[in-house]
C-alpha cells in the first residue's frame, strides 16, 4: 500500500513540475510579448514625433524665404535658416514655392551644412525630393540615402508646390502665362517721329502674321561665364515661324525659319560684342495669327557651371512640382 501511494507521490511531483516548468515558458512569453509590445508603443511614439516635426519643417522651407535675407547669395552658410521659399519683385513670400537657385546650392555640397546640422541638428537624416509635373523636365533629389532602414520608420512628407526653376535667367520670355504683355517694347523696325509726323511700322500685324517684338541688353562681361540659348516649344516648330535678332547698331531683315527648339547664340553675341562693352538687341518672332496660342520663346543665359543634361524650354517656367522630404533616426 505504501510502495503504491509513493509511487503515486512521485508521478505527482513530477506533473507538478511538469506543469510548473510549462506556466514559467507560458509566463516568459508573455513578458517578451509585453516587452515587445512597449517597443512598438515607443517606436510608435518617436515616429508621431518625427512626422510632427518632419510636416513643420516641411512647411517652413516651403512657406520661407529663410535667413538672413537673401542668403543663397552668401558664401558662408555656417548660420544660415535656410527657408526655401521664393521672393517675388515686391519682396512678397510666395507661399508653398520653392527656389530652384536655393536647391542647386543644397545640391552643390550644402546639404549637410544647411539641413542636417542647421535645421536638424545632426539628429535625423533626411533627404529632398523635386518631382515635376512636367515630364520634360528631370526630377531632383538630394540629401542623404536611406541605407537599412525599415520602411515604418522613414517619415514622409509630400507637398505640392511651384518651383521657379531657370525663369529668373530668362532675357526674353514669350510663354503662355505672361502672353498678355509680350507687346512691352517698341521695335527697333519701327520708325515714329512724331514731330515731322513720320511713322513707319515694319513690323506689324497683318491678316496672316503677328510680330512680337522684345528689346534687352547684353554685356560683353557676361560672356565669360554664360551660355546664351534661343528655346521654343516643339509646337512654334511646326507652325511656319521665323525670328529675326539684331541691334541697336544693326538692323536685319532676314527671317530665320524655326526648326529646330534650340539654337546657341554664343557666336552671335561675341561678334557684336567685341568691340562693344554692352548692347541693345531685339528679338522678332513672325507667327501665324492662327497659331499664336502655340508659340512660345524663351532667350536665356545661361551660368557655364550649371549642368542640365536635357536643357529645353519647360526649364524656364515656373512648374507645378511635388516637394517630398523624408527624416529618419540615424
Amino acid at each position: 500500500m505504501s510502495i503504491y501511494k509513493d509511487s503515486k507521490g512521485v508521478l505527482f511531483s513530477t506533473d507538478f513540475l511538469l506543469g510548473l516548468f510549462l506556466f514559467i515558458i507560458a509566463i516568459g512569453m508573455m513578458i517578451n510579448i509585453i516587452d515587445n509590445s512597449d517597443d512598438k508603443i515607443l517606436n510608435s511614439l518617436e515616429v508621431n514625433n518625427l512626422e510632427r516635426l518632419t510636416s513643420e519643417i516641411a512647411d517652413y522651407l516651403i512657406n520661407n524665404p529663410g535667413s538672413p535675407e537673401n542668403w543663397e547669395n552668401l558664401n558662408d552658410y555656417n548660420d544660415v535658416s535656410p527657408g526655401l521659399a521664393i521672393r517675388n519683385g515686391n519682396n512678397d513670400t510666395i507661399i508653398n514655392s520653392i527656389s530652384f537657385k536655393k536647391i542647386k546650392i543644397l545640391e552643390n555640397e550644402q546639404y549637410e551644412t544647411l539641413i542636417d546640422r542647421n535645421i536638424f541638428n545632426d539628429e535625423i537624416k533626411s533627404s529632398i525630393a523635386i518631382y515635376p509635373f512636367n515630364e520634360n523636365l528631370d526630377p531632383i533629389t538630394i540629401g542623404n540615402d536611406v541605407i537599412n532602414k525599415n520602411i515604418s520608420n522613414v517619415v514622409v512628407v509630400n507637398r505640392t508646390i511651384t518651383c521657379d526653376f531657370l525663369s529668373s535667367l530668362a532675357l526674353v520670355s514669350i510663354i503662355n502665362e505672361n502672353r498678355d504683355i509680350i507687346y512691352d517694347k517698341l521695335c527697333n523696325h519701327d520708325i515714329i517721329d512724331n514731330g515731322n509726323d513720320i511713322s513707319e511700322l515694319d513690323h506689324v500685324e497683318n491678316q496672316d502674321f503677328i510680330w512680337i517684338c522684345k528689346e534687352f541688353k547684353v554685356k560683353r562681361s557676361e560672356l565669360e561665364n554664360n551660355n546664351y540659348y534661343l528655346l521654343f516649344n516643339k509646337e512654334s516648330t511646326k507652325i511656319n515661324s521665323h525670328w529675326i535678332l539684331d541691334s541697336s547698331k544693326t538692323e536685319i531683315n532676314i527671317e530665320n525659319s524655326i526648326t529646330s527648339p534650340i539654337i546657341n547664340l554664343n557666336r552671335y553675341f561675341e561678334d557684336n560684342l567685341a568691340n562693344e562693352s554692352s548692347l541693345i538687341f531685339y528679338l522678332h518672332c513672325k507667327v501665324p495669327k492662327k497659331d499664336k496660342n502655340k508659340f512660345e520663346c524663351v532667350l536665356a543665359s545661361v551660368p557655364y557651371d550649371l549642368n542640365l543634361d536635357n536643357i529645353n524650354i519647360d526649364y524656364f517656367k515656373t512648374q507645378n512640382s511635388y516637394f517630398i522630404l523624408k527624416t529618419w533616426y540615424e
